[in-house]
């Protein structure tokens, strides 16, 4: 029995006509609306201190990159660990960005940073205990938890408003 996939882009589309008013969405939505794409790193070969991907993980970067391609980043963040680098390096170099690292012990200049920036398309990459923050500081809320170890599908989409609200979706990839 196969199982059928809907696309993430199907399930962006249902979100915003189901649970969002198109026309108020629209009215804030301006040229200084940031976008926030923050994924956890893609599947590692092992539990060592700084692995690389595992094949299964170089193909969910490459998915990632697939599915960034309407939204065409500006920016690139990334932890110091070759597993954060190689998540993101499909896309970065889909774009030709360089990719910036951050502390993850320390987001808090990220996070700063980030919500400084108007109209950007940014996308950061971290670990199971960082991106659901990072998510959390970008929203003013804490409404995400850590990770599961296993867990390596959540790609969330965070948009910022002129007016500091913030707007968040959750799509498993």
């Amino acid at each position: 029995m196969t199982r059928s996939r809907r696309t993430p882009y199907l399930s962006i589309l249902l979100f915003f006509l189901v649970f969002t008013d198109p026309a108020a969405l629209y009215a804030q939505v301006t040229k200084e609306t940031s976008t926030y794409i923050i994924v956890r790193h893609a599947e590692k070969v092992d539990d060592s201190r700084d692995p690389d991907l595992s094949a299964i993980g170089l193909e969910r970067a490459e998915r990632l990159a697939a599915m960034l391609a309407s939204m065409k980043p500006d920016l690139a963040y990334t932890t110091p660990f070759k597993r954060t680098h190689q998540t993101v390096a499909p896309t970065a170099k889909a774009y030709g960005l360089t990719v910036e690292e951050y502390d993850p012990r320390n987001a808090a200049p990220l996070i700063e940073m980030l919500k400084a920036l108007k109209g950007k398309t940014v996308l950061i990459a971290g670990h199971s205990n960082t991106a659901p923050g990072i998510v959390n500081a970008l929203l003013g809320e804490e409404r995400f938890k850590d990770l599961e170890d296993q867990q390596y599908d959540h790609l969330w989409i965070v948009q910022r408003f002129p007016s500091g609200e913030a707007s968040v979706i959750l799509i498993h990839y």
